[in-house]
This record gives structure tokens, C-alpha cells and sequence, in this order.
């Protein structure tokens, strides 16, 4: 693992080629994607710095949930969002409505 700020940038966490984490610049908060993605250095300038920036938020509020096909989607409690195809183009799912209770 290694984290490296652009010049005048965005700070990112890289696990080789891939990127795990960006915080955003002039922010102190990260964001980490479920997936991987592919990063490109190139024409860029960075300079090292410490991973201690992406230390996680003591308290996840995922779910880990398995869809009616066998998906892994995760269900935030907290900001009451979920991964599923259905809540990502309707706003509204059934792995949501269930860990509300209704």
C-alpha cells in the first residue's frame, strides 16, 4: 500500500496499479470504492505520503447483503443507501425496506 498526493492534487491509496481511496482536495475525509479501479500516472506528478490519512472510520454502517441472485450488495444504515441495481436507478429497494422493517 502506498499514498500519494497529486501536486497541487487530490491525495489517493494505491495497492500497485490500483486505486482504493481518494480524498479529494482541500478535504480531510476519504472516500473508498468497493471495486479497484485501474490508475494512471502518467503526465502527472505526485509525491509520497502517509497512509495514516486513510485510516477508516471507526464504525462501518455497511450491511453485507446477498440478492435473490446470489449478489453481494452492501446497505448503509446509516446514510440509507444500498449497492443493488434497484436502488441505484429508482432509489429504492428491497434489501433496504428490510433492515427497516417494513
Amino acid at each position: 500500500m502506498e499514498a500519494i498526493q497529486e501536486i497541487d492534487g487530490h491525495t489517493y491509496l494505491l495497492d500497485g496499479t490500483k486505486l482504493l481511496a481518494y480524498i479529494r482536495q482541500g478535504e480531510t475525509s476519504a472516500d473508498y470504492f468497493d471495486q479497484p479501479l485501474r490508475f494512471d500516472r502518467r503526465r502527472r506528478s505526485f509525491q509520497r505520503v502517509s497512509t495514516d490519512v486513510f485510516k477508516k472510520p471507526v464504525q462501518d454502517t455497511r450491511i453485507a447483503v446477498t440478492g435473490s441472485r446470489g449478489n453481494v450488495y452492501y446497505v448503509d444504515v446509516q446514510s440509507q443507501t444500498c449497492t443493488c441495481p434497484g436502488h441505484t436507478y429508482q432509489g429504492h429497494c428491497k434489501h433496504l425496506k428490510s433492515l427497516n422493517g417494513q
